[in-house]
């Protein structure tokens, strides 16, 4: 065998075996980052069900006073406490399911879950403040909506959330990182470029 023919076969033979060890790297890569991504929607999830539950429940018992004439400063503040914890998160994760689940599930949350638990709360709080017996027409029909936006709320977290957990079931879920300025997401694209840069260990 000539020197150029020995020459050719080690070179295919290395870029072969850097081409396996780096589809091993890219396999646990892959492993490594879904172990990471799943731990991340499992505690987004329960973030989501722990933040509904108080703000629905603190909104209902507060709704039921008013409803009464029997709410008091301190009944409005532990509602307010409850709803502003929602909101301090609301941009988190609405930022996370955009970023896990994709934008029709992100608009969902912000402009049909959010939105039912806002009018609710915002309708319960104008009465509180006016008293019912002096709100305009409208303004008692939407007093009136307010038991029905938290039912339907309470549906719309049940809709959301049981086509999240659909979809991490079925591994329908994640983000394209960089990993070594390779995007996770398009790993299979690998350019001939990169094994050649790390046969000649210039990468």
């Amino acid at each position: 065998m000539t020197f150029w023919a020995s020459l050719t076969l080690g070179l295919i033979a290395a870029i072969v075996g850097t081409y396996f060890q780096h589809s091993l790297w890219k396999q646990k890569r892959r492993e490594e980052i879904r172990e990471y991504e799943l731990k991340e929607v499992i505690e987004l999830v329960g973030k989501i069900s722990e933040l509904f539950g108080k703000r629905v429940y603190a909104q209902r018992e507060f709704f039921e006073k008013v409803d009464a004439n029997l709410a008091s400063q301190v009944d409005y503040e532990k509602a307010s406490n409850a709803v502003g914890e929602w909101i301090n998160n609301f941009y988190f994760i609405r930022a996370q399911l955009k970023r896990y689940f994709g934008k029709e599930i992100s608009r969902f949350f912000e402009y049909e879950l959010h939105k039912s638990l806002h009018d609710a709360f915002a309708f319960t709080k104008r009465t509180h403040k006016y008293g019912f017996e002096n709100l305009s027409t409208n303004d008692k029909q939407e007093h009136e909506k307010v038991s029905s936006l938290h039912l339907i709320a309470a549906r719309q977290i049940s809709q959301m959330l049981n086509e999240i957990n659909e979809r991490i079931d079925i591994s329908d879920f994640g983000t394209e990182k960089q990993t070594n300025n390779i995007e996770i997401g398009h790993l299979p694209r690998l350019e001939t470029v990169f094994l050649i840069q790390r046969l000649l260990n210039t990468r």
